[in-house]
């Protein structure tokens, strides 16, 4: 069993950085006054001295501080609590399962046993905020079984899923430890059942995501395996009839139809394929008594009726011509009514143009297939929904009166349909959400809304004595009913609450407020850090409420802080709630933070941090939208776009006067010069630029003057639409990738037009997009990531200018990604990866292929550390590097490596426990770590490490 890490080995991890980085005695620190900054600093980065490599731990070393939350900046102010969204409660043991969004780990497999205590996640198998999407939750013996995703696609990370997302079929008995992965997956599955001891599940391989198979599991790993994989393919729609599974599906020469197996035979096709008419398209499989009833149609473009089958070709048969929804097209029907079996009996929602949409019940028999009762005369019907059974008594959802839903129950007949909720609580009261729960506690339970007292949890046995509140008090906050079992039904608040109650008053408590949407300093996108003269600047969107009639504002805020509470303060502000200017873009210079106005970004501004005042130094007349300036020793250089076929090279020291044209559009560019990719190498400035009529890039340097600005390499008279993707400074020489038609090629300059050539011939096609491609330099050799979406494998590619070839390539799947996050670790590289089958974890490469593979595997199992990874920021000029990673058992909490397996562990745990602080916007400046982490009580707020 791991074990989360004790004080004593946080100390120990604090120790080992502090020794790592040459630190001396800790003090915690206390909040003091504003510091002055120093001014502005002469130009050129300072010298960095050496400095030895960690070295052993021993007991005299003492360790850092612990971290401590800087400052709440956003105090006070909640949004609406997380959509929660709990669904798929499933009893196993003491404890009922269910999925959830607490807003903070994404929709992760959650368990209570009813008390405040016990309500607990289980293990975030997705670390971060995109969620796994656990889902088709299934007890079998004494383990709980589910499908989720492990690894998102790289191109399309999202919360709800993406076709490149890698999927598994997942048991777990509750604890992290005891949570194992027993097949990867290309996709969720479209069901999950259990028949004697044995699940039946739909879902497609790793390498062929859009086609569903049907598999088999004993619920061990070795004894999961797929059913016929290139014969036979299935759909949603499923039922048990006896010892067979009867399922939708087509078999290897497309032939559909309804198909039954017991899961050792090749299915057989019960009714429907080529020629036959119907059914096709079927949903709903129910069984009922020895029949099955669906909707299907007749042929692809007929009307969806009420099917019957006895398992037999000639058994299988319309048994109704009634639709299941009102769709003015039929051939769009919604198939919106699933069938409920109470006995013999079987109770569905369906349409006719005698009656409308109205509850309807058969016995499978076409006599015994009858309207219960007609609700709401008329066409239309009362559009029953929702329907459910408890104790024999059927429950349904419907608008009776064509404007206010109600809930309603029945015995079969028309004379015992009787609405039940929500009348007898005024007949203003609007219905919110309401359940009949099967294993909770007995009677309906219903959510209203009135305008006397808000929102209210009632229970009624179906009379106006029997209609009591279960809730205590009214709440503004909506109430939603999302499941129940042994005695309890559960219930959440657009607080954010998760609640239980056993029906009364007093048996109603809150299990767990989920507050990650607590507003905080680093909710927004718009966050940015930069270290100037030591002290850090940060923007954070803040809310300015003007008051009515005026809505809510969010401006960009600048703040700074030297690591104090009390040196944390805002900037650019001539009173509560109004900023001169929303910074974007913040650029240090010479003691000047430059920015861009977000409001119009059309003016460069800089402000002198000693005095705070803010000069403008130029205009951009088509505004400015990327990232704009490139510091290069003590100048920035900039692009000044005058119109679409006129464009300036700029550069500044970050004063007004020092603010000057470098060279604007060389004759000859009919259609614009647009310099672009300025990079920075020693005192030369490279950059790309389009600057013939052809649209073909060059490479292009300059030394700040006009007279020094040349053409290096020019594509002229070669393939049109030549693109430089890319310009990478290693050792002595500067390396550019460019995109020829479809050739992709890496180059190589000396500073000269006769020192650029050709390097190599780059494989992906991945590369097209300028911001893929991800590179480091170590040493004199350049490291390329290299991707594909055609089939060839993602590689970590090197050249030093002489050789160049592939140092790893790994399987091509259709989930696996290229090497990510790239980062120089003395001399080897360290970086993000994943084969496809596991999640990402932290590799490192010494350029030969035997020596490129994972650091550690900090999360052992199919579950990667990390969803998406994040950056890897050195604390010293030789490490260690800290990053935010998850071992399964902490959540999402900072850790720290030396690029060995040794020295990678857990640096601090902001969070004890399995939840997230999920830190973020790592900074270093001077001796202290800046980040962003999460709590209940704050939000996301800056967070400090002293390092020393």
């Amino acid at each position: 069993m791991r074990l989360k890490p004790s004080r004593s080995v946080l100390t120990t991890v604090l120790l080992t950085l502090g020794a790592s980085l040459g630190c001396g005695s800790p003090s915690e620190p206390e909040p003091t006054s504003p510091t002055e900054d120093p001014g502005p600093q002469e130009p050129g980065p300072a010298p960095q001295e050496e400095q030895e490599q960690p070295g052993p731990v021993t007991e005299a070393e003492v360790p850092l501080a612990a971290p401590f939350l800087l400052k709440d900046v956003v105090q006070g102010l909640t949004r609406e609590g997380p959509r929660m969204g709990p669904t798929d409660f499933v009893e196993l043991g003491t404890a009922r399962y269910f999925t959830m969004d607490d807003g903070i780990h994404g929709r992760e497999l959650w368990k209570t046993d009813g008390t405040p205590e016990g309500t607990s996640l289980v293990t975030d198998l997705l670390p971060g905020s995109l969620g796994s999407k656990p889902g088709s939750l299934v007890r079998m013996g004494d383990r709980l079984y589910f499908v989720a995703r492990t690894l998102v696609d790289p191109s399309d990370p999202g919360k709800y899923g993406a076709a490149g997302d890698l999927y598994g079929l997942w048991r777990t008995d509750g604890t992290a430890q005891g949570t194992e992965r027993l097949a990867a997956l290309g996709n969720s599955a479209l069901f999950l059942t259990e028949h004697q001891g044995v699940l039946y599940f739909a879902a497609p391989t790793v390498d062929d995501f859009y086609r569903f198979k049907l598999w088999r599991s004993d619920g061990t790993p070795e004894g999961t395996r797929m059913l016929w994989p290139d014969a036979f393919s299935v759909g949603s729609a499923h039922a048990w009839l006896g010892d067979s599974l009867y399922v939708v599906g087509s078999d290897a020469t497309n032939e559909g139809g309804l198909w039954k197996t017991d899961g050792t035979r090749f299915p057989v096709r019960v009714a429907g394929g080529a020629g036959a008419q119907g059914p096709s398209d079927v949903r709903n499989l129910t069984a009922l008594g020895d029949r099955l009833l669906f909707w299907a149609r007749s042929t692809p473009d007929g009307a969806p009726f009420l099917w019957t089958s006895d398992g037999t070709p000639g058994g299988t048969a319309v048994l109704k011509l009634i639709l299941p929804d009102t769709s003015s097209d039929t051939r769009y029907a919604s198939y919106s009514s699933p069938f409920v079996v109470a006995g013999d009996t079987a109770f569905f929602s369906a349409w006719d143009s005698e009656g409308g949409q109205e509850l309807w019940r058969t016995d499978g028999t076409a006599e015994g297939t009858v309207r219960v009762a007609d609700i709401r005369p008329g066409i239309a019907g009362s559009l029953v929904s929702r329907i459910t059974v408890q104790e024999g008594t059927v429950y349904f959802q419907a608008l009776a009166d064509g404007l206010n839903h109600s809930v309603w129950r029945s015995d079969g007949t028309a004379e015992g349909t009787v609405r039940v909720a929500p009348f007898q609580v005024g007949e203003e009261a609007q219905l919110r959400s309401w359940a009949a729960p099967r294993t909770g506690p007995q009677g309906v339970f219903f959510s209203v809304w009135t305008q006397a007292d808000g929102n209210r949890l009632w229970r009624t046995d179906g009379t106006a004595p029997g209609t009591v509140p279960v809730t205590a008090e009214p709440t503004l906050a909506n109430i939603d009913l999302v499941g129940g079992g042994a005695g309890q039904l559960y219930f959440t608040s657009t607080k954010g609450t998760l609640w239980s109650t056993d029906g009364t008053p007093d048996g109603t408590r809150a299990l767990r407020k989920f507050d990650a949407a607590l507003a905080g300093a680093f909710d927004g996108d718009w966050n940015e850090t930069v270290d100037l003269g030591g002290t850090l600047y940060f923007t954070l969107p803040q809310v300015i409420e003007p008051g009515p009639p005026y809505r809510m504002e969010t401006v960009i805020a600048l703040w700074r802080t030297d690591g104090t509470p009390g040196g944390t303060r805002q900037v650019n502000r001539k009173a509560p709630g109004v900023f001169e200017h929303e910074p974007l873009h913040l650029t240090p210079l010479n003691g000047h933070l430059l920015f861009v106005d977000e409001r119009d970004r059309k003016t460069l501004w800089s402000m002198d941090a000693r005095t705070e005042e803010v000069r403008p130094l130029s205009d951009f007349p088509s505004g400015v939208y990327g990232p704009p300036l490139a510091v290069m020793g003590a100048q920035a250089f900039f692009v000044r776009t005058l119109s679409a076929s006129q464009q300036e090279l700029w550069k500044t020291d970050g004063t007004p006067e020092g603010t000057v044209r470098v060279m604007g559009t060389p004759p000859g560019s009919p259609r614009g010069w647009s310099p672009h990719l300025l990079t920075p190498v020693g005192e030369t400035l490279y950059f790309a630029a389009r600057d013939d009529a052809e649209l073909r890039d060059s490479l292009w340097k300059t030394d700040g003057t006009a007279a020094g600005t040349v053409r290096l390499k020019s594509f002229a008279g070669g393939p049109t639409w030549v693109d430089l993707l890319g310009i990478y400074p290693v050792g002595s020489r500067v390396y550019f990738r460019a995109r020829q038609a479809e050739s992709h090629q890496l180059w190589v300059t000396d500073g000269t037009a006769a020192g650029s050539r050709l390097v190599a011939e780059l494989s992906g096609d991945d590369l097209r997009d300028p911001s893929k491609g991800e590179w480091a330099a170590v040493g004199d050799t350049l490291y390329l990531s290299l991707g594909s979406t055609s089939g060839e494998a993602p590689t970590l590619w090197k050249t030093d200018g002489k050789t160049s070839g592939v140092v790893r390539a790994l399987p091509k799947t259709d989930v696996t990604a290229p090497p990510a996050r790239l980062t120089a670790a003395g001399n080897q590289l360290l970086f993000w990866w994943t084969d496809g089958a596991n999640g990402y974890e932290l590799w490192k490469s010494d350029g030969t292929e035997a020596g490129t593979g994972p650091v550690k595997e900090l999360r052992p199992g199919a579950a990667g550390s990390v969803a998406v990874p994040g950056p890897l920021v050195p604390l010293g000029p030789k490490g260690p590097w800290v990053f935010a990673a998850s071992d399964g058992v902490m959540g999402v909490e900072l850790w720290r490596t030396d690029g060995t397996a040794e020295g990678t562990r857990p640096l601090v745990d902001v969070l004890p426990g399995p939840l997230s602080s999920s830190p973020a916007n790592l900074k270093v400046v001077g001796d202290r770590l800046f980040f962003s982490a999460w709590t209940p009580e704050t939000g996301r707020e800056p967070w400090v490490l002293p390092l020393k």
